[in-house]
């Protein structure tokens, strides 16, 4: 006869698996026995969502990337995950998950500046889910730095053993970086750079050689950054004798000449020149289609004399010339019908003799007269008439 007998037993299971329970009976001189898989499994819990960490940092600029981590735990280790991260600018993007690493990450670039809060949702297979927030600042772009302008000033003329201040201080940076640090070859061969000057904002020096000849000035900028310009030039001739100067010419005598129709007006201008030994010329031109090609020139003085034929306003030019450089002035010359009777010349320096013909005037007010344009006569009725 086959008895049947029953017996129950109890556990509890510390974690989710797969477990093979084992059964075994004895009467003391035979055992059986049997097994049996059990399946245990957790009740869903929502993951956890640990703190972002961004890089950079907290704070970034306008177009400048940002990257952010998130680690995360879920005590159901088979879970599955998704994460979800909303910047705060509008936008939102899906992130990377990885299971292995228990991390999501993701990356964006703000085009605005401003505050904003990022905000990461991690979710299981099951809908459960939790949320890490951190705050972002965003700054303006920074501009992206540039190197400097090395701007020189010249060519230069110099005399031997004399002083010349060689200028550079029209240089730049274009992002206003400072201090700049010049630095000054004075007498560069035009492959090797070798500063014999060199300072913050030293914008100029002074050079003094004492041979003749042509020497070639160089000048490199570097901003606080250490980006450096070109290497820039110029050229400083060296002589014996002065350097060449154009002569100076005027002021022209007063501020207009008054005349008449038919009576002939002599200008007289003062001129200078710093090389005594240049010989000069001059010439006139009268504003009406005259030119006076040789002016008379004596004592510093340039000198012609003109007969006007009709009424109007004209521009004079005076223009000396020492055969390399000249220098010019310009006056005004007012003409007026003729009275009956009168007088056939009119010169514009008083003399003991005619105090009266000098007609150099102040200027007054005149009305609406239309803009003077040299050489073309004024056809209207004259206020001088």
């Amino acid at each position: 006869r086959v008895l049947f007998r029953s017996f129950s037993l109890s556990h509890a299971y510390s974690q989710q698996g797969a477990f093979t329970v084992t059964v075994s009976v004895s009467d003391g001189t035979a055992t059986g026995s049997d097994t049996l898989l059990v399946t245990v499994s957790a009740d869903n819990v929502a993951p956890i969502a640990g703190s972002i960490t961004p890089n950079p940092s907290t704070s970034v600029n306008v177009g400048t990337t940002l990257s952010i981590s998130v680690p995360f735990t879920d005590a159901n280790q088979a879970d599955t995950h998704t994460a979800t991260v909303v910047w705060g600018d509008g936008t939102q993007s899906e992130m990377t998950v990885s299971e292995v690493s228990g991390t999501a990450v993701a990356s964006h670039v703000y085009s605005v500046k401003g505050r904003y809060t990022v905000s990461v949702t991690l979710m299981d297979q099951g809908g459960l889910s939790d949320t890490a927030t951190l705050g972002i600042q965003v700054k303006p772009a920074t501009a992206v730095n540039q190197a400097p302008v090395a701007v020189l000033s010249g060519p230069y003329a110099a005399m031997v053993n004399t002083d010349l201040t060689v200028d550079g201080s029209t240089s730049n940076d274009p992002n206003n970086d400072r201090p700049l640090t010049f630095e000054w070859d004075t007498d560069y061969d035009s492959t090797t750079f070798s500063p014999d000057f060199f300072g913050e904002e030293l914008s100029m020096v002074t050079v003094n050689y004492d041979t003749p000849g042509t020497y070639t000035v160089a000048m490199r900028v570097t901003d606080p950054l250490g980006m450096s310009s070109s290497i820039v030039t110029t050229t400083v001739t060296v002589s014996v004798d002065p350097p060449n100067v154009a002569p100076m010419i005027g002021p022209f005598l007063g501020p207009f000449v008054r005349t008449q129709e038919g009576m002939a007006v002599t200008i007289s201008i003062p001129y200078t020149d710093a090389n005594p030994d240049d010989i000069h010329t001059a010439t006139i031109d009268w504003g009406d289609g005259t030119l006076t090609e040789a002016a008379t020139i004596l004592d510093g003085m340039v000198s012609g004399t003109h007969t006007y034929s009709t009424k109007g306003k004209y521009m004079v030019t005076v223009l000396v010339s020492d055969g390399d450089l000249s220098g010019s002035a310009t006056g005004k010359v007012q003409v007026v019908p003729a009275p009956q009777n009168a007088p056939t010349t009119l010169e514009t320096q008083q003399s003991e003799s005619a105090p009266v013909e000098s007609q150099l005037v102040p200027e007054e007010p005149e009305p609406a007269i239309e803009p003077e344009i040299p050489g073309v006569i004024d056809t209207e009725e004259s206020d001088l008439e």
